[in-house]
């Protein structure tokens, strides 16, 4: 019950922090919204049992590369102006909707997606379990960690709590759907920016959730999260750099105006 209702808490505000990003006019609360929605997903990190993951979410994306966001919007003076939005709000929200409503079929209707929930059965003991204490330790140290955190079994009382794959998919698909539609309708460069790093944290979540449930033992989904992370604060460090240079010569930041390769 107490990682169900985790779940959905950290869900609820991943989801109000990325419309944050993306309704909210004022750029500075747009950025503090992106801040909430990161940790958010941190959370979500520790759901699936990634640990390690959820502290590098809050290190990189919090600690440094909000930090960035926050510090390109005071370098600025775009906070005043807002986040106005450009003439693709109806196409763009026609396809992020449908976007959205193929990726929820596909999972709601693809047999298999969540693996078989029948606990696996246990090693042979070594020792018998006479108390809990006993019990916690052999769970902790020779059952696999995935069997202790995400499956019922005799050893793990009370551990038997899974929250469905299909819960993820769609709430990365939904964080992506977000980002996708203020990407396409920001004017603003650094919002925009802002709406490719929910895009990035919501594939994050898929490799992670997919990682978690389906190769257990792997962590492959954990790295490639783990590259996504390196390319995004590198991606941020060089796009605000260059947002920066444009500030300085044509004072903005606003996208429709940034046309100093056109001949």
């Amino acid at each position: 019950m107490g990682l169900a209702i985790a779940f959905w808490v950290f869900a609820v505000v991943a989801v109000l922090g990325a419309l944050g990003v993306v309704v909210l006019r004022n750029v500075f609360r747009a950025a503090l919204s992106l801040v909430l929605c990161l940790l958010a997903v941190a959370g979500l990190y520790v759901t699936l049992s990634a640990d390690f993951l959820a502290a590098a979410q809050i290190l990189i994306y919090v600690g440094a590369i909000s930090v960035l966001i926050i510090l390109a919007i005071m370098m600025t003076r775009d906070v005043q102006q807002g986040s106005p939005s450009n003439r693709l709000q109806v196409p763009a929200f026609l396809v992020v909707v449908m976007f959205l409503a193929i990726v929820v079929f596909a999972v709601t209707n693809t047999p298999g997606v969540s693996p078989p929930r029948r606990p696996p059965s246990p090693p042979p003991q070594r020792w018998p379990l006479s108390s809990s204490a006993s019990r916690a330790s052999y769970c902790r140290w020779r059952l696999p960690r995935w069997c202790c955190w995400r499956r019922s079994s005799a050893l793990c009382p009370g551990e038997g709590e899974m929250i469905r794959l299909e819960y993820y998919l769609v709430l990365s698909a939904l964080l992506f759907s977000i980002g996708l539609y203020g990407a396409f309708t920001k004017r603003n460069a650094v919002v925009i920016l802002m709406c490719i790093e929910l895009m990035l944290n919501a594939v994050n979540v898929t490799l992670v959730a997919f990682s978690s449930y389906v190769t257990p033992t792997l962590l492959y989904g954990q790295v490639f999260a783990i590259f996504i992370m390196v390319v995004a604060a590198a991606e941020v460090a060089v796009g605000l750099a260059v947002i920066l240079a444009i500030y300085r010569a044509i004072q903005g930041v606003d996208s429709t105006n940034i046309n100093l390769m056109k001949w």
